[in-house]
């Protein structure tokens, strides 16, 4: 990550690391006479978790506007952030930008291009809660906004904490996306937090709902339908069909009114309460051009 920092053309820019690890690696990486920016290091005792770190990070920036990469990502080429510098010059309104990325995969050394076609990012200020069917954005590295947005990510929240983070900059401000791949994400590497979460009902079942019901009466009725058939959706890989099963999962908050007959509709015939959510979605989804 630093060594495609230390490549920019563009020199305008304050390093600012948030370290969580128990040792010094980090620390003596960094003092390093070698790299040719300012950095100010910062040592977290105790960590703050994810994320929390990336929060620290933030609140410790002074410039105006806020680039996070993540340790296991990088920009990935020279002119990343003067790509980034002259989109906020090309559209002066925008409050937050997004780029196209590199995804490269450790386990078998290649890469892919994570293409979000444009039409789709445009259909992203109408309809959100489709970030939590599929994210379109990417990771965090991907972004940059404002630091006068003041914007935090939710520490109530791991495997979500990203799209529900967007869902709010959506619903609220200007989003710009840009079409070139300016970071690459590391994927397939032990370490990371996304490959422990992955298939955890405990933890999906406990974030989703969360966010439904944080969202549901900030959206309107099309994505709130969109966000439904999503924990539908969820309900049914994870073979759930009862409320006790929710709350064995460790679930403690509000149960929606839709998951309640769901359940109930479980309870009868697992087969009717597919069909009758299924066809109250397609009713309300029907006239919208949201994929």
């Amino acid at each position: 990550m630093l060594d495609s920092i230390q490549q920019q053309t563009f020199r305008d820019f304050e390093v600012i690391i948030s370290d969580d690890s128990p040792g010094d690696e980090l620390k003596d990486v960094i003092s390093n006479p070698q790299w040719n920016f300012p950095i100010r290091y910062f040592k977290n005792a105790p960590a703050k978790g994810s994320p929390g770190n990336w929060n620290a990070v933030v609140e410790y920036a002074q410039g105006d506007w806020i680039k996070i990469i993540h340790h296991d990502d990088w920009l990935s080429a020279p002119d990343s952030l003067s790509e980034f510098a002259q989109a906020t010059i090309d559209t002066p309104l925008a409050d937050f930008f997004f780029c196209q990325s590199w995804i490269f995969n450790h386990r078998i050394n290649e890469r892919h291009l994570y293409l979000t076609p444009v039409e789709l990012t445009r259909k992203i200020a109408d309809y959100p809660a489709a970030l939590f069917s599929g994210n379109l954005i990417g990771a965090p590295s991907a972004t940059m906004y404002k630091r006068s947005l003041k914007l935090e990510y939710d520490l109530r929240l791991i495997w979500l904490v990203d799209i529900e983070f967007y869902c709010r900059v959506i619903n609220q401000y200007a989003v710009k996306y840009i079409e070139k791949p300016l970071v690459t994400t590391g994927a397939e590497q032990e370490h990371q937090l996304t490959a422990t979460l992955f298939n955890n009902m405990k933890v999906e079942i406990n974030e989703f709902f969360y966010c439904f019901n944080k969202f549901s009466k900030q959206f309107n009725a099309i994505n709130v339908s969109l966000f439904r058939n999503k924990i539908i959706q969820l309900l049914v890989n994870y073979n759930v069909h009862s409320i006790a099963q929710i709350r064995d999962s460790g679930y403690s908050g509000k149960i929606p009114i839709f998951v309640r007959l769901y359940c109930f509709l479980s309870s009868i015939h697992r087969g009717l309460a597919n069909r009758v959510l299924n066809k109250w979605n397609y009713l309300e989804l029907k006239n919208y051009d949201y994929r």
